[in-house]
């Protein structure tokens, strides 16, 4: 995933997906990839993923099941806490 091409596209399927939470993604030296997910129009982050293979980013199939993985750690890090989050996480619809 170094090539920034599929850095873009990896970046947008998981924002199309998690929409309307924002997503970062950062290729580490070692090739894993870090996703950073915002709170819509904030900086604040919600929820770092990290050491995501390149095997998870190779396909559009992949990304959108990682997207589906890192909706499910969001929800249950607001029902964790408690949080009620004024976006909320979007359902999987399949």
């Amino acid at each position: 995933m170094g090539n920034p091409n599929v850095q873009s596209r990896v970046q947008g399927i998981l924002n199309e997906e998690l929409n309307p939470y924002r997503c970062e993604c950062e290729v580490l030296r070692d090739a894993s990839v870090v996703v950073c997910v915002h709170e819509p129009e904030s900086p604040e982050r919600c929820l770092t993923v990290a050491g995501i293979s390149d095997s998870d980013c190779r396909n559009e199939a992949t990304v959108r099941q990682l997207a589906r993985s890192i909706r499910d750690d969001l929800l249950a890090l607001f029902e964790r806490h408690g949080l009620f989050a004024a976006n909320p996480v979007p359902r999987d619809e399949s």
